[in-house]
């Protein structure tokens, strides 16, 4: 039987007036949260390749409180030139070190008075094992107190807490998608129930309960991928605008494009396809939904 999609006046059933709306916010938040869970995810490997390969040594200033000798401070220098696997040794400035520090004791307190560390940045070959054990007994022997900071423990702690907000977020789009199936069945279930006597009717003229199912999937892809849409539109809206807030908010350095938002092509077109998976899922249960209960009633 050729498929009519009036037999069933499922587009005047006032019992699925609200779904669109519904899945349209339903796919607002999935969209919302995957969008956050891929820029999270973007951002934690751009910090790992940034600081793959460097080290940071700490040479602590002497208790008296004046500046570290230069001599001293050659010395340090000297031998990590020497160390094998070490492309690079950058001495950080004292005027660099107050400003990363002014974010967090703010302008009222003069840092310049504080006995800060001397900082060298550090540059390994790619693939080059450094034993830092060993390098931070050699440093110290010549400074006391020089210590080496690998960037591990406080990387891996931020690791740790980026991937239990992925997965966070991973269940709650779980939980999102839950709450769209379990609407669609209601909806179906509700609407089987309106319409009993005209499916009972279509039943007396030689129509199948795929038919029947055929209708009420079609009916169901519409509403959710049309609510869909709207739902991802005002997503991505959002995106844009909390990004052009972030680039005003930081004196329009990054430049808006795909890469500023930190989210590859590939995640952008899994937040596109979003309104489709809200549909197809809506078709499969609303079949689904529809073949179970006429099996249950024949």
């Amino acid at each position: 039987m050729a498929i009519r999609p009036y037999d069933l006046p499922l587009q005047a059933d006032g019992s699925s007036r609200f779904l669109p709306w519904f899945i349209g916010l339903m796919v607002y938040l999935a969209t919302l949260t995957l969008a956050l869970s891929l820029m999270l995810t973007s951002a934690i490997q751009r910090w790992d390749a940034g600081l793959q390969g460097s080290l940071t040594v700490q040479i602590p200033a002497p208790v008296d409180g004046s500046a570290l000798p230069p001599e001293r401070l050659a010395a340090v220098l000297s031998l990590l030139q020497r160390t094998a696997g070490i492309t690079s040794v950058a001495p950080m400035n004292l005027a660099a070190e107050h400003e990363l520090l002014r974010p967090w004791l703010g302008t009222s307190i003069d840092d310049t008075a504080l006995p800060l560390p001397t900082l060298v940045d550090i540059h390994t070959a790619l693939g080059s094992k450094i034993d830092t054990g060993k390098l931070e007994q050699s440093l110290a022997a010549v400074v006391p107190g020089t210590s080496v900071a690998t960037h591990d423990r406080w990387l891996g702690s931020l690791f740790r807490a980026a991937r239990l907000i992925v997965l966070a977020g991973e269940f709650a789009v779980g939980l999102i998608g839950a709450g769209a199936i379990l609407t669609i069945i209601f909806t179906t279930r509700t609407g089987l129930l309106i319409h009993h006597d005209v499916i009972e009717l279509l039943h007396l003229v030689g129509a199948q309960d795929s038919y029947v199912a055929r209708q009420f999937q079609s009916h169901a892809f519409r509403q959710a991928s049309g609510g869909g849409a709207f739902g991802m539109g005002l997503a991505l809206i959002t995106i844009v605008f909390g990004g052009l807030a972030a680039a005003f908010g930081q004196g329009g350095d990054e430049a808006m494009t795909f890469q500023g938002f930190g989210i590859t092509i590939i995640g952008w077109c899994a937040l596109l396809l979003m309104p489709v998976a809200a549909g197809v899922v809506a078709l499969v249960t609303a079949r689904v939904t529809v073949l179970s209960i006429l099996g249950r009633m024949s």
